[in-house]
């Protein structure tokens, strides 16, 4: 299983676990426990997400390029034409990886016409669950941002000193989960275009290892499998024409990549130019540094 999803996993388990030991009578009469309970409740609630999730595994260079191609909708006014294209799965984990080998992943669903997202973020052994969660409506770029009750559970109830530590993981998950949705509708439209972006035919998420573990302890395992999200040669160009574009390195006459972009169809929907090959000669190769935002630690190829 991807290390972040069983990492996660285990985590909201044993939230529940916990919370489901608290006595009734012990809720209504203690205030860290009433909070406790209803952490528990919340767990058992990502969990069903969770577990009825698809599962996507991004590729760096993939979350770069997605992530740079949402902002860009953002910058440009086009986000909107995203706002009823539908969400390919009802519950997704969207998980990226990240420099310095930091993972996160996006936890989706969509229920009739509200869809929601939060985050979970690993650094080491560190896990920072789902601290705030965004709703919005298929049709509308509204979002109603809304803590955990684990967020609030922290806040009040942890050691002197790490409150603050709460805070600002809050705050990088509440800049970062606006994406989220943009990227899962975009990681499927790109899909449907040849040489985009690939996805791997999906795996068992558990390893070996952990399957025997796991049977050995007489616990079970979600059935759950992973596909796993690369670059197609498309892709690369698009990425390397942005990269291009921003720095200025625009080459009028030799070989190089235009980037593709988003635009609506007579129909409504959305269309997407795919990238193209302008110029002559050779492409020059170009080696790209990847390295990360010192504000957001988000990916940065100075897109």
């Amino acid at each position: 299983m991807t290390a972040l999803l069983n990492k996660t996993l285990a985590f909201y388990h044993n939230l529940r676990s916990v919370a489901s030991e608290i006595p009734t009578f012990m809720q209504g009469a203690d205030a860290k426990m009433k909070a406790m309970a209803e952490v528990g409740t919340e767990a058992h609630a990502i969990l069903a997400v969770i577990e009825r999730a698809q599962v996507f595994a991004l590729d760096q260079e993939t979350d770069i390029l997605l992530t740079s191609m949402a902002r860009n909708a953002r910058e440009d006014g086009v986000e909107g034409i995203f706002w009823n294209t539908p969400l390919p799965f009802d519950n997704i984990w969207l998980e990226r990886g990240l420099p310095e080998g930091k993972r996160d992943a996006f936890i989706i669903e969509r229920q009739g016409n509200m869809q929601s997202c939060t985050t979970v973020m690993a650094e080491g052994d560190f896990l920072a669950p789902a601290l705030v969660t965004t709703v919005t409506r298929t049709d509308s770029r509204q979002m109603d941002y809304r803590k955990s009750r684990y967020s609030d559970f922290a806040a009040a109830y942890s050691p002197p000193g790490e409150a603050e530590k709460w805070s600002v993981l809050q705050a990088e998950q509440r800049d970062i989960i606006p994406f989220g949705i943009l990227e899962a509708k975009m990681m499927a439209s790109l899909m449907s275009h040849p040489g985009m972006i690939r996805a791997s035919e999906p795996v068992p998420a558990a390893t070996r290892q952990e399957r025997r573990r796991a049977q050995r302890e007489g616990r079970s395992l979600p059935a759950k499998t992973v596909s796993h999200i690369t670059l197609g040669e498309y892709g690369k160009g698009q990425l390397l024409a942005m990269t291009d574009e921003r720095r200025g390195e625009g080459q009028p006459r030799r070989s190089h990549w235009v980037r593709g972009h988003w635009m609506r169809n007579r129909a409504g929907g959305v269309s997407w130019r795919m990238p193209h090959m302008r110029g002559v000669g050779p492409l020059t190769p170009k080696e790209r540094m990847v390295g990360s935002d010192p504000d957001t630690g988000l990916p940065d190829l100075g897109i």
